[in-house]
């Protein structure tokens, strides 16, 4: 039998300096001039090392990252956690000297901006409601800020979540509002930062009145966009974890418990459609506490599109079963490549229990040459080798040994759930996956405008109406034109609905419908300024407990 490693052999091991483990197994680093303190490999510049705090983060492979241990696991391919620490420890490899800083209390050091529409408008063209974002603007939760953005040496605008805990700034996190589509990538939008020395495993959140239920999602657009779907949230608590930390979760349940005085019934994971959202929710998959008063609190999953299944898998799925003339049902063969990957393009491990057989491939180098047709069809010729059929059938196949293990066992009932949703008729077919809340958002926002009528006047007392035409591929959306006294005439053809908007400005039209006026920035010429500080919506005043 081999011998446990001991805690000290697994402390030695996560020390061990990321640098000097790189340079002895042949992984060249660079450094962009921009960036102090972080290297990046050579051959996949997402995986960036932090020299300072001896940690890295793969960030194309959905925040993988952490130390020593998790870079042999991930990048060297040593899948055993002890045969890791025993590689890190039976190499003469340079410790690493981290220098512990002092921690210091959030100095929120940022002058709000008077001037809030860079914000305003990042949030609107987000799909947020108005409503939320004004609320939550005069509440303070939601600021303009300017910060220093080296690349360009000038300060720029900046939406600031400002934290709230116990009724002081525990933290912030900003988002850059200006598009560089050269440093940003196709968005054209940077990643949203944590201030520095903001509470560690915390994040933005609101309070609905007294917390029953607990919402996480991973930043607080998604936690925004859950909340412009579902206006008439009360009773709740609305958190992002700002990243996939299964700490914050526990941090934000303590919180609530010792601040609002009460214990939830309920924590939905709201988190994203990934691999590493998975992976998450996976930690609390199952979990139920007993409270003191004789009640559960109980953890749901509530991740967006959960049931889908892409529509080319489930064509593979199909000719596959055929070709074997297998018996196995659908159902079954969606539900175990659901459970062990998340359907993930890069054949990552999309659960949480680091399960790898079927349909994993953990080496970069061979992933071009994986064959997901190869691994679809030895999970259907193992269950049908099996001597029975059925759920019984599934849980033989996911055995490695000669029993089920606890993380085979918690493989093996998520497995059982999504079989039990899809016999249910829950599985969904889609051909584009939105894998977060604002996806979700933007997508139903998309439909709506699609399905709505958008009307527009100018000083002339014209009326402009926006249509959409399906049968006309090309430039589907319409602008007609109604005069007083001439019959209604096509005034101009546009591809997309921003660009029909667009045309409607420049024509001199404003909006007349109030939403499409604050979303489209097509203002009433006539109508005077409204002052920053509107009054807030008696609604949602009646729905916040704590204010910064």
């Amino acid at each position: 039998m081999t011998k446990r490693v001991t805690q000290d052999e697994i402390e030695q091991a996560k020390n061990v300096d990321l640098v000097s483990l790189c340079q002895a197994n042949g992984i060249d680093l660079f450094q962009r001039d921009s960036e102090r303190n972080q290297l990046r490999w050579t051959e996949h510049d997402s995986l960036v090392i932090n020299t300072k705090k001896n940690i890295f983060k793969w960030y194309s492979k959905d925040n993988v990252g952490g130390d020593a241990i998790n870079f042999v696991r991930e990048v060297l391919n040593i899948a055993s956690f002890s045969e890791a620490v025993r590689f890190l420890n039976g190499q003469d490899y340079k410790q690493a000297e981290v220098v512990v800083e002092e921690e210091k209390p959030f100095d929120y050091y940022f002058r709000n901006e008077s001037d809030f529409s860079n914000a305003n408008d990042y949030l609107l063209n987000r799909g947020i409601s108005s409503e939320i974002i004004d609320c939550l603007h005069q509440k303070g939760f939601l600021q303009e800020v300017k910060r220093y953005d080296k690349p360009v040496e000038k300060y720029v605008p900046h939406l600031a979540f400002v934290w709230a805990k116990d009724g002081v700034v525990a933290g912030t996190t900003t988002q850059n509002l200006t598009y560089d589509y050269d440093r940003f990538g196709e968005s054209g939008k940077d990643k949203p930062k944590i201030v520095g020395h903001s509470e560690k495993d915390f994040g933005f959140n609101i309070t609905l009145g007294k917390p029953e239920s607990i919402y996480v999602f991973e930043g607080a657009v998604d936690l925004l966009s859950y909340w412009t779907m579902n206006p008439n949230l009360t009773n709740s608590f609305l958190c992002s974890l700002e990243g996939v930390k299964e700490q914050s979760v526990h941090n934000f349940l303590n919180y609530v418990i010792l601040s609002k005085k009460t214990i939830p019934s309920d924590v939905y994971l709201s988190v994203d459609n990934d691999v590493a959202g998975h992976r998450l929710n996976d930690a609390f998959r199952g979990l139920e506490y007993s409270t003191p008063d004789g009640d559960t609190l109980k953890f749901h999953t509530n991740i967006p599109n959960d049931l889908v299944v892409p529509k080319d898998l489930k064509t593979l799925y199909q000719d596959s079963l055929t070709q074997l003339n297998s018996s196995m049902p659908i159902e079954y063969l969606a539900a175990i490549h659901k459970s062990i990957t998340n359907f993930s393009e890069k054949h990552d491990i999309g659960n949480g229990m680091g399960y790898e057989k079927y349909f994993v491939c953990k080496e970069e180098k061979k992933k071009p040459e994986y064959s997901l047709e190869g691994a679809v069809k030895q999970v259907i010729s193992d269950y049908d080798k099996q001597p029975t059929h059925g759920i019984e059938a599934v849980k033989e196949m996911i055995k490695i040994g000669g029993w089920l293990t606890l993380p085979e066992e918690k493989l093996f009932n998520k497995v059982v759930s999504y079989i039990d949703s899809y016999e249910k008729g829950n599985m969904q077919i889609e051909d584009n996956l939105k894998k977060d809340w604002n996806d979700v958002l933007t997508s139903k926002n998309q439909q709506s405008f699609d399905n709505k009528q958008h009307l527009f006047t100018n000083q002339r007392d014209e009326r402009l109406k926006i249509i959409k035409d399906d049968t006309d591929s090309k430039k589907p959306f319409k602008g007609i034109l109604e005069r007083k006294d001439s019959a209604p005439v096509l005034f101009f053809e546009a591809e997309n609905r921003k660009q029909a908007v667009t045309l409607a400005k420049n024509y001199g039209f404003y909006a007349l419908d109030k939403e499409d006026s604050k979303k489209y920035k097509v203002n009433n010429p006539n109508k005077k300024a409204q002052s920053d500080q509107q009054a807030i919506p008696t609604k949602m005043k009646r729905q916040f407990v704590q204010t910064l």
